[in-house]
């Protein structure tokens, strides 16, 4: 690749008078070519000059794009998408979701008597098993939960607390 200059790359940004070329060599790959914007600023306590670079965009051959149009028309190797990337289109998870197996001690529709609430779950406390309601807050920073037993199983049948 020989060197460009800002007069013959298409679309660079030439109302910007900071706007650099700077070519990024990479070892056993292909270069590549971004438009930057580098400002220099003198510290005197540590003596040095430190130089902030803000990247514009990218050049491909010989046309300027904003970094917004490189990820949007490009890939991150370079090549150019088949269909131009957009915002408003959902992104694909990286795996699939896997729906939980419910871990239930015991099978609600064999239960008499047994609440329709969704939400109450079975704890087992030694011999007996217990229908309760967890319910989460924050408290000093912290996650607590709150447990109210609604009632108990016995024989496949459900006694509230009461009973």
């Amino acid at each position: 690749m020989s060197n460009p200059t800002p007069d013959t790359i298409e679309g660079f940004p030439s109302d910007n008078p900071r706007a650099r070329l700077y070519l990024c060599r990479r070892k056993g790959r292909s270069d590549i070519l971004y438009v930057v914007e580098s400002s220099y600023i003198y510290e005197r306590k540590l003596k040095k000059t430190r130089t902030y670079t803000r990247y514009l965009g990218r050049v491909v051959n010989g046309v300027y794009y904003t970094l917004e149009e490189y990820k949007k028309n490009f890939t991150r190797n370079g090549k150019i998408r088949a269909v131009p990337k957009d915002a408003a289109l959902p992104r694909s998870r990286a795996r699939p979701t896997v729906h939980r197996k419910e871990k239930s001690l015991i099978d609600r529709a064999l239960i008499k008597d047994l609440p329709d609430d969704l939400f109450l779950q079975f704890m087992q406390r030694g011999s007996h098993l217990y229908v309760i309601k967890r319910e989460y807050y924050i408290q000093d920073g912290r996650r607590r939960e709150k447990r109210t037993y609604i009632g108990q199983v016995r024989n496949n049948r459900f006694y509230t607390m009461e009973e």
